[in-house]
């Protein structure tokens, strides 16, 4: 079990870069800074994720709870990270 701890925590990560990237703006301003913080979210997580399934970087079961929170609140936003820092449901 602990041998899938890595690859569970790259598939996350790889979930949280694909909804960023996938997120479609119809009705709301695009702010600058919102965009250069999507950016750097998808790089970072992306890259991680490369990092573990190619380097096999050592991955801790709290990394993987804090992975699944923030995947579960990046789904919940639909990807929308100014509705994430702002507060889901306001």
């Amino acid at each position: 079990m602990l041998e899938l701890i890595p690859l569970f925590t790259a598939i996350l990560k790889i979930c949280i870069g694909v909804r960023i990237v996938a997120f479609t703006s119809t009705n709301h301003r695009i702010k600058p800074i919102y965009s250069i913080l999507a950016v750097v979210f998808v790089a970072y997580f992306l890259g991680s994720a490369v990092s573990i399934l190619v380097k096999g970087q050592l991955v801790t079961l709290s990394e993987l709870i804090l992975t699944i929170i923030l995947t579960v609140l990046i789904m919940i936003a639909q990807g929308n990270l100014a509705e994430l820092f702002r507060g889901i449901g306001k």
